[in-house]
């Protein structure tokens, strides 16, 4: 899985301590912390460093070769805002407005969407395709070159075939 790290409302240490109990490594795409989904750094320090698609990809095949599961590939974002303050705020203000359980997370992206001039919106929106982009290389990476798929994604279309 590619993600922008962990929720900041959530807690953070707490999910990542059973990400390791669960054997899921997190790797930090050219980063050494797990980021913070707005926030570029800040989170505690990954299993491990990748600077590459093809690093990447050996870890992976290397962990899924010893049987493990999933992995967990966390990419900082480009545009790094601090919303920690915003997200304290959220949160007192869902509390004295009754906002609980499932409903606390929706209530907290619109409340920093509202008052951080739409910059949540914007860096959520960048992160969707940076992460998409991502997973895509990744993918690249693991598909054999004999692979019928990669054939069809290299392959030059014609104009014809686009009909």
């Amino acid at each position: 899985m590619v993600s922008s790290g962990v929720k900041s409302i959530l807690d953070v240490a707490a999910t990542c301590e059973l990400l390791e109990t669960l054997g899921v490594p997190v790797l930090g795409w050219q980063t050494d912390t797990m980021p913070l989904f707005y926030t570029a750094a800040g989170g505690p320090p990954v299993t491990a460093r990748v600077e590459t698609a093809a690093d990447l990809a050996a870890i992976a095949q290397a962990h899924w070769h010893l049987e493990g599961g999933g992995l967990l590939v966390t990419r900082p974002p480009d545009t790094s805002i601090d919303v920690e303050p915003l997200i304290a705020d959220a949160l007192a203000q869902a509390g004295a407005n009754g906002v609980s359980g499932k409903d606390v997370t929706p209530f907290v992206l619109g409340y920093l969407h509202e008052h951080s001039d739409g910059r949540t919106l914007a860096v959520n929106r960048e992160l969707i395709v940076a992460n998409a982009g991502l997973a895509g290389e990744l993918a690249m990476a693991l598909a054999p070159e004999d692979d019928d798929m990669h054939e069809f994604l290299f392959e030059e279309a014609e104009p014809d075939d686009l009909d």
